[in-house]
């Protein structure tokens, strides 16, 4: 399905992977290699995940690192879904004006403008408080089959022999070079010589990249559980490293880092339960539930009308999720209605099937839980991001789904001498005072992230899926979801499926949809572009997911434009 028949054009697709053993998917191939590698050793999905995420943080720093903060769910046949939430928060010394503002400064990556030097981006002051390290091994102790030790082997083999670079490292290198060249423990850490991108390869093999400090860091992690990361020399590290650069991170912001762990937050949808992090749960069920007030038999999923339907439903509900996605415990919001199907009938009764409207109409979730109806809300923007995903399943049916990210391409740039690269958190946060996501110490920013488990009808363990990508993980999954569950596309077929993306009032499609569905979106008042997604762009998140039928065999679906990778094996 191509969008110009008049010129050749670049289309990539990648194969289904099935197994029956267990399968794991990950934004890099060493990563899933990593999962598989602790399947097989008897570990289970949790083990798995974790294994996968601390592989990640060696062979892809640019999406994320022990130095980030993320989510995950895990659960099976024999175990509620629970979650942890290990996202990283404000430092003790924040504080809700401390980025200076100026005119004529240019948006950022989150949308926001007039943050002086990008100050909230780039360098020390830009890093929040880690939640990787604490997120990862309480996964480990809580839901794994498997010792720290054994699960964190295989990170550990490649940060200290080291993995051959691949395309991607180097090109995402290369293009931030600059910036990594400007601290000198990022620059020894990361590059050849500490000047140039290690070389992916070409004709031969590509340069060996080894982190021996960041070795080290992970084996006394393996040894000695979290508090290796949090106290002592590593904690210190990270201070000195901050200190240096002008940062407000301290060592008993680390010593006082806390998870927020639980049951998962349940969802119905076609007689399916999702389950994922409760608060992120809360918003992703006002896209679900709308979906649901909606008939989507007769559609095909190239269908104009289908489309229209998405972009109808997406541009309602990001509208409350810019006003309402924060910290819960620091804004009081009306949560429990935007997670309601009365709330989503109502929205639902606002769209045109067959034009697009005005928001004018729109209904105040606030009516419907007058306790919240006080509180201050104003936008709250959360835009792209560097994420991984992961998910995987095992042979019991065990299924975990994790999101974890430094946010911005290598956070804030900043390394300690002991190989931590950290996150720029801080820039998720409205960077002025009186907002619902202005910066307060402890405080959690707003985030798209939603790892999911999905169950079938019966109960039985059916779809890990969740995405990489800001903004864009929420339309990425949300769309794979209504092709499997509605349209009966297998997992493959469903990820790579043409996608539609929202900027504003702007629609984002897919250079694959024909010039048909275009010209039909155009006649219904939308205003559309087409953007080709190649290997080098991220038009439209990256998704992963596994799927498990009654059968027990298990289907991998993966981005055929990233090097997203499902690796499985049989028993």
């Amino acid at each position: 399905m191509t969008n110009d028949k008049t010129r050749s054009q670049w289309l990539h697709q990648k194969t289904q992977a099935e197994a029956n053993g267990g399968m794991v998917a990950a934004r890099h191939p060493l990563a899933a290699e990593a999962g598989v590698e602790i399947l097989k050793a008897g570990g289970n999905a949790a083990d798995a995940v974790v294994a996968a995420s601390f592989a990640e943080s060696v062979v892809q720093p640019v999406a994320s690192t022990i130095g980030g903060g993320g989510m995950i769910c895990y659960g099976g046949q024999n175990s509620k879904p629970q979650t942890i939430n290990y996202l990283y928060e404000a430092p003790q010394r924040a504080r809700a004006d401390m980025f200076p503002l100026e005119t004529g400064a240019g948006p950022g990556l989150f949308g926001w403008t007039g943050v002086k030097d990008s100050l909230n981006e780039i360098g020390a002051l830009a890093a929040a408080v880690p939640g990787s390290v604490a997120g990862l091994t309480e996964a480990v102790a809580k839901f794994g089959r498997l010792s720290l030790n054994d699960v964190m082997k295989p990170a550990i083999r490649l940060a200290d022999a080291g993995f051959e670079m691949d395309w991607y490292g180097s090109l995402m290198a290369g293009i931030h070079l600059d910036i990594l060249r400007r601290y000198k423990h990022t620059a020894a850490t990361l590059l050849r010589d500490k000047q140039y991108p290690y070389r992916p390869r070409m004709l031969g093999t590509g340069d060996i990249h080894r982190q021996p400090e960041l070795a080290a860091t992970l084996r006394a992690i393996s040894r000695g559980g979290a508090k290796e990361f949090y106290q002592g020399e590593v904690a210190t590290s990270i201070e000195r490293a901050v200190r240096e650069e002008g940062g407000i991170l301290r060592a008993d912001d680390l010593a006082s880092y806390k998870t927020i762990s639980g049951p998962a937050r349940e969802i119905e949808y076609r007689g399916y339960k999702i389950y994922g992090q409760p608060h992120a749960m809360m918003l992703y069920a006002l896209f679900i539930n709308v979906l649901s007030e909606f008939d989507w038999s007769g559609l095909s999923p190239d269908d104009p009308r289908r489309l229209h339907l998405l972009i109808e439903i997406t541009r309602r509900c990001w509208h409350d999720r810019y006003r309402y996605n924060g910290d819960a415990r620091f804004f009081k919001g009306p949560w429990e209605a935007l997670a309601s199907r009365e709330y989503a009938a109502l929205v639902a009764d606002t769209v045109d099937k067959k034009k697009r409207t005005s928001l004018d109409r729109h209904p105040d979730p606030t009516a419907l839980t007058p306790a919240a109806a006080k509180a201050k809300v104003s936008p709250v923007k959360v835009g792209d991001s560097r994420t991984v995903h992961i998910s995987a399943i095992d042979s019991s049916g065990g299924m975990a789904s994790l999101t974890e990210t430094v946010l911005g391409n290598y956070g804030c740039y900043v390394t300690s001498d002991t190989g931590v690269l950290l996150n720029n958190g801080m820039m998720a946060f409205t960077p002025m005072p009186g907002h619902p996501g202005s910066i307060e110490p402890g405080k959690r920013p707003a985030t798209n992230m939603g790892p999911m488990l999905v169950f079938d009808p019966k109960g039985q363990p059916f779809m890990t899926l969740g995405a990489s990508g800001g903004r864009k993980i929420v339309s990425a999954v949300l769309q794979i979801l209504n092709l499997v569950i509605d349209h009966k596309l297998d997992i493959q077929a469903a990820v790579a499926y043409p996608r539609v993306e929202w900027e504003g009032d702007k629609v984002i499609l897919d250079a694959r949809f024909p010039h048909t569905v275009v010209n039909d979106l155009i006649s219904m008042g939308h205003d559309v572009e087409t953007r080709a997604e190649d290997l080098s762009t991220f038009e439209f998140g990256n998704a992963c997911g596994i799927t498990r039928d009654p059968s027990g065999l298990l289907k991998g679906g993966v981005n055929p434009y990233q090097a997203t990778a499902a690796i499985g094996f049989n028993l």
